[in-house]
């Protein structure tokens, strides 16, 4: 993983160098983590847990966008 080769100190790509990270975890909480709260308050936002068996995560997309599986 990311925080394994930064701990370890087994950087292999350029854009897994810690700086890289940081700056793309700023970015993200800046120009796109607002995002949430906006579609949030419009009541258009959908969580799916993306942990879960493919069929599951499949059914509760399907579920979220008014489909049937």
């Amino acid at each position: 993983t990311v925080e394994e080769n930064i701990r370890f100190g087994d950087i292999t790509r350029e854009d897994d160098a810690p700086e890289t990270v940081r700056n793309r975890l700023a970015l993200y909480h800046e120009m796109t983590e607002v995002l949430k709260t906006y579609y949030a308050q419009q009541g258009k936002l959908c969580i799916i847990q993306g942990d879960q068996s493919i069929q599951d995560t499949n059914r509760d997309i399907l579920e979220a966008i008014g489909a049937k599986a």
